[in-house]
């Protein structure tokens, strides 16, 4: 229920009648959404000083409410969800609330393509009132047929417009797989801490060798001007045997790189068999085969959606 405090009718009961009968449904249920208006009623009623309760009520109104379109004030305005169709990328917004403080609202990107879909929230521009703000949130990247969201919170004054514009922009579109980049194996124990390949560096950051267990951890830095791709589905390690053994992390989606953004990935080997070698004191090699990947991102058209005023939704949630 909205709060009035243009006049003394905003409480039907009180403005025929200046005794205690406080059995108003109206008055109850309206209390009960406002409790510190009731407190502040209470303190001064008693007072006989009504006018006073009146004035602090419209300055703590403006203070904590906000205004609907018809001049009402409410805490926080609610508005439509949309969905927009975008070709690759289908776009959902949903639960989207205003206050005088922020604009936040959680959008799903899904990706209607075999590639992966990159996603730069602070691409796009909320316009209001002829203002424009910008979004500061992480990159998000969507696997093939696959969706994923993100919340958006942006910042700003006075968010108390009946309806903004919203440029959904920052969407591109990154193959599964592009050009491969030799690497030279890395031994185990380890001789060198770093390896440094065409548009890629690899920093060694730990290592763990048991008989039943061996793991290693890399960070991946791509250096180049595109997109890095690294598979660690395709490492593979090698026993001074000959043999040679899949990665075993279960962790192995696709990691998409973006330049100068460092990335750290683990490989793992369990239970390889001692006849082949003890992994605890066998020279070993980490073989990269065709992990690394460089590849160009195609960016997607933008689309200009508004994001429409809920009343129902807004007078049910205040």
């Amino acid at each position: 229920m909205p709060l009035h405090t243009a006049s003394i009718s905003a409480f039907p009961s009180l403005a025929n009648t200046r005794d205690n009968k406080m059995n108003s449904l109206y008055i109850v249920l309206y209390f009960w959404q406002h409790k510190w208006v009731a407190q502040l009623f209470i303190k001064y009623y008693t007072m006989k000083n009504f006018m006073t309760f009146l004035l602090l009520t419209a300055i703590l109104g403006s203070v904590f409410a906000q205004k609907d379109m018809k001049g009402r004030l409410y805490e926080k305005t609610y508005y439509k969800e949309s969905t927009i169709e975008m070709g690759d990328v289908t776009v959902y917004l949903t639960d989207i609330v205003a206050t005088d403080a922020y604009m936040k609202f959680k959008m799903k990107v899904k990706n209607n393509t075999t590639n992966f879909i990159l996603f730069d929230p602070n691409r796009m521009t909320l316009t209001c009132d002829g203002k424009d703000y910008k979004p500061s949130e992480r990159k998000l990247f969507i696997s093939p047929n696959d969706m994923e969201s993100r919340v958006i919170d942006i910042k700003g004054p006075a968010f108390r417009s009946s309806a903004y514009t919203l440029h959904i922009d920052g969407l591109s579109k990154v193959p599964s797989s592009g050009k491969f980049t030799e690497a030279p194996n890395f031994k185990l124990p380890v001789a060198v801490n770093e390896i440094s390949l065409s548009n890629f560096k690899v920093v060694y950051k730990f290592s763990d060798c048991k008989t039943d267990k061996t793991s290693v951890k890399f960070e991946i830095t791509y250096t180049g001007n595109n997109i890095g791709l690294f598979d660690p589905g395709k490492v593979v390690l090698k026993m001074s045997k000959g043999m040679q053994y899949a990665n075993m992390n279960p962790s192995r989606k696709l990691r998409v790189l973006m330049p100068n953004e460092p990335e750290v990935i683990s490989v793992i080997w369990v239970n390889v068999g001692v006849a082949n070698g003890d992994m605890q004191f066998d020279n070993m090699e980490v073989l990269w085969k065709d992990a690394f990947m460089e590849a160009k991102q195609t960016i997607l058209p933008s689309k200009i959606v508004t994001i429409e005023y809920d009343s129902g939704l807004t007078v049910g949630k205040n």
